[in-house]
């Protein structure tokens, strides 16, 4: 059974700040909880109003702390804001005040912390690195941060400046809120720290750790709290928002499996497409050679007919001897359109050279047959 903790007079209530712990201290703010937990006298906030007012700087601080929690605890973030501001020069030097700063952020759906609030949080462990409580609110905000952030990247369409820088600094952060929420669970086996340190690794990709880590905090709540089912319905809810998540991650390793398989398929494609388009090219090519080759043919045949027509009654050998003189000079021709055709291609070269010279023998063979007669 726990010890209730109810304040009949202020009296009562000035005795029990009297008695709290170090403000440093993990128990100093568990035991203002634990007070603030039980019903209470209906003038309870009304007092700590008056201890805030009249009472010493330590039962004032107190009273203070007392108030933030209530508020918190009430959801009425408006006080707790309004609060805050107001005895903030007044309260900021004490080495707590930073981290009850911190915990108005938990649970307040119109404010969302920032990455001044991350560094904030990891200084406070500097100066209470034995409290749990410290060392949690780092890891939960951490969490909270990168959870509202992805969210807001998914539904962006543009390209974001810096992904990769981002991406090694979301990692670092994560890596101090895990180590952070570890070494918390080591002080204190609380269950709301597995929850905590399930979203971490959810936002790390470990899904499977993550999940384990919810169903830790489910199993170690204690059913006997007030707000039992309120804890277990947030759990359950971090725990739906992990399996979106895990599921959001298969679909983006699939969607991107598959535009890497796409790429590779369309380069393919390209390379084919060039490939054919080389081939369609070196054939049209080769037709052009061919019909080169045959109007040389035609042009040589038509002309070898009309000056074996007109030289056969002089001199028939030396229409003979024109004749190959001109299939001399289409071979010499027809080498020269294969350079024309190729430039100076390697393996084509060689070809066009004996065409040509096989060319010039013919047309010297023809000469010499036609002088000689």
């Amino acid at each position: 059974m726990k010890t209730e903790v109810v304040m009949e007079t202020i009296e009562d209530l000035k005795e029990f700040m009297k008695q709290l712990p170090e403000e440093s201290r993990r128990e100093y703010e568990l035991a203002i909880t634990k007070l603030v937990t039980q019903k209470q006298n209906p003038e309870f906030t009304y007092w700590l109003k008056q201890l805030m007012e009249n009472e010493d700087e330590t039962i004032a601080y107190a009273a203070f702390v007392c108030l933030n929690i209530y508020y918190r605890r009430d959801h009425d973030y408006t006080q707790l804001e309004l609060l805050i501001n107001s005895q903030r020069s007044r309260f900021q030097h004490h080495i707590s005040f930073s981290h009850i700063e911190l915990l108005s952020l938990i649970g307040n759906a119109r404010k969302e912390p920032t990455m001044a609030n991350l560094i904030q949080g990891h200084q406070n462990i500097s100066k209470m690195p034995s409290n749990a409580g410290i060392l949690h609110i780092f890891a939960d905000l951490t969490a909270t941060y990168y959870e509202l952030k992805d969210t807001y990247q998914n539904t962006k369409t543009e390209v974001i400046e810096n992904g990769e820088a981002e991406n090694m600094q979301k990692q670092e952060w994560l890596s101090k809120a895990f180590y952070a929420v570890e070494e918390a669970i080591q002080l204190q086996n609380y269950a709301k720290f597995f929850c905590t340190r399930g979203r971490i690794l959810a936002l790390m990709g470990n899904f499977d750790e993550a999940m384990e880590s919810i169903k830790d905090a489910i199993d170690f709540e204690d059913s006997s709290e007030r707000d039992y089912a309120i804890r277990i319905g947030n759990y359950q809810y971090h725990k739906l928002s992990i399996l979106a998540r895990m599921q959001n991650q298969q679909i983006k390793n699939l969607v991107e499996h598959y535009e890497k398989r796409i790429k590779q398929e369309n380069q393919k494609v390209q390379q084919e497409l060039i490939e054919t388009t080389k081939k369609i090219e070196n054939s049209t090519i080769k037709n052009l050679e061919f019909l080169g080759l045959f109007a040389g043919i035609i042009g040589f045949t038509i002309g070898s007919i009309s000056i074996a027509g007109n030289l056969a009654e002089k001199s028939f050998a030396g229409a003979a001897g024109l004749i190959i003189v001109l299939m001399g000079a289409l071979l010499c021709v027809f080498s020269g359109f294969g350079v024309i055709l190729h430039g100076l291609e390697k393996g084509k070269r060689g070809r066009n050279i004996v065409v040509f010279l096989a060319g010039l023998t013919v047309m010297a063979g023809g000469l010499l047959l036609c002088f000689n007669l």
